[in-house]
């Protein structure tokens, strides 16, 4: 039988030990899920032997897997996968979901976060794998005029279960079910002075995790983290020389602010807010200056500090 994307899911959980699996996979990572470049390889090795032009054998090596998923930005869930768990908290009819990235205030940043991945296929025979000691590479977050906020995520993964055919009659959907665009966005440097006319803009989370493997096993045994890179870059009018008179003095931002929001209050609103310290400009470029053309400006930044505050009407992510 011939599929489409109608007969798939995906779903995740985070794991609390390596490989150990998810309580409950029953997470989505957004809207409208797009899986690209799913692929599994064994590192086969060909042994050749002499008095013969022909592979004699075949050795294999670690187990690896790895896949990248576009979203459309909705739920705030996947920033667990760099930060941890957030720390949940009421305020006033809706709640605050709060994540970290210094170790003074999160004590589970220098860990590596891993999770499960679950991709189900409902062929003839079906076709469910079970990723297990997961890392996110990256979280990218962009958005452009008359569009919406896409996110794309890439994994990697060194143990899997075997295959299954046992489908999940009812995977995971999306709890917050708002598709914000670009008219939901706004991006304040520093904090309270927004950047006008801004045409895109997009941020991405490195944590430079990588998997662990160990003699005695094809599959990965643990991960370890390195440097929190926050990187970001947009493109605005040309109206001042304020951030090339930054970039040209090496001074540093305090804060920078970028807010998704439905405008809405109390148990109605639905935010996204990520606020940086320490942001420093790392490149000032004018694209095009042309006879009857809009002069733009493209900044490049990078944060050190980052706190991320999710308020919306579920009390405790999934």
């Amino acid at each position: 039988m011939t599929v489409t994307a109608c007969a798939a899911y995906l779903q995740y959980d985070l794991e609390s030990t390596f490989g150990g699996g998810g309580n409950s996979v029953n997470k989505v990572f957004g809207l409208d899920q797009k899986i690209s470049g799913l692929s599994r390889k064994n590192n086969q090795i060909p042994l050749t032997q002499l008095g013969s032009p022909e592979i004699q054998s075949f050795a294999y090596g670690k187990d690896e897997g790895g896949m990248s998923v576009d979203y459309i930005l909705s739920n705030p869930w996947f920033f667990s996968w760099i930060f941890g768990d957030p720390v949940s908290a009421v305020a006033g009819s809706a709640y605050t979901h709060t994540w970290n990235s210094s170790p003074s205030i999160n004590a589970t940043i220098c860990t590596a976060t891993t999770g499960n991945i679950e991709i189900g296929v409902d062929t003839d025979t079906n076709v469910i794998r079970i990723t297990k000691g997961v890392i996110a590479k990256s979280i990218n977050l962009k958005t452009a005029l008359n569009d919406t906020v896409k996110g794309s995520m890439s994994f990697e993964w060194g143990k899997e279960d075997a295959l299954s055919t046992s489908l999940d009659s009812t995977p995971a959907s999306d709890d917050i079910l708002f598709p914000y665009t670009f008219a939901h966005a706004t991006l304040e440097l520093p904090n309270g002075t927004t950047i006008a006319q801004i045409q895109d803009f997009d941020i991405t989370f490195n944590p430079n995790t990588e998997l662990l493997w160990g003699v005695g096993s094809v599959q990965a045994v643990s991960a370890v983290r390195k440097v929190l890179e926050m990187t970001g870059r947009f493109s605005a009018s040309y109206l001042n020389s304020t951030l090339l008179a930054k970039l040209i003095a090496r001074e540093e931002y305090a804060t920078l602010q970028i807010t998704f929001t439905n405008g809405l209050t109390g148990a109605n609103e639905k935010s996204i807010v990520i606020n940086a310290t320490g942001v420093g400009i790392s490149e000032h470029s004018n694209p095009t200056i042309a006879a009857g053309e809009v002069i733009f400006e493209d900044i490049s930044f990078q944060w050190r500090s980052c706190q991320i505050i999710a308020t919306n009407a579920i009390s405790a992510q999934p």
